[in-house]
């Protein structure tokens, strides 16, 4: 065989055996992480729920409390919240003022913050502080 068809192949086989290697490496990564959902709140109209959640990373991290944007009765996938994170357990209330327009309440003293402004066309805002 020509040394360049062993190098080809020796090339070959290195990518293959990476490619499973990520493959290997992002599913356990994946499922080290598990959610508990808290509790559901639907939007005004139905059509979404925000979802707070204690999302577990095992020994090396601590749990931490999160906000999820969810069509309604959608499951809640193994994923950090897509509308809050904070970086403890917190006690986290939610509210609605329209059917597009929600808050998170976090308490004082709780570090975290908002993943995004808007998630599907919901405006998501953030008050810190006490409850009123």
């Amino acid at each position: 065989m020509k040394p360049v068809v062993k190098l080809a192949l020796a090339a070959l086989g290195l990518i293959i055996l990476g490619s499973l290697g990520v493959i290997a490496s992002g599913w356990f990564l994946a499922s080290g992480c598990e959610n508990t959902e808290q509790q559901r709140v639907p939007s005004p109209n139905g059509r979404f729920e925000l979802v707070i959640f204690e999302r577990n990373c095992g020994a090396t991290t601590d749990f931490s409390t999160q906000v999820s944007l969810v069509d309604r009765g959608a499951k809640l996938i193994d994923r950090p919240g897509n509308a809050y994170v904070s970086e403890d357990r917190a006690d986290l209330e939610v509210s609605w003022t329209a059917d597009t327009l929600a808050t998170i309440h976090s308490p004082a003293g709780v570090e975290g913050e908002l993943q995004a402004s808007h998630v599907d066309g919901v405006a998501l805002h953030l008050r810190q502080g006490p409850s009123n």
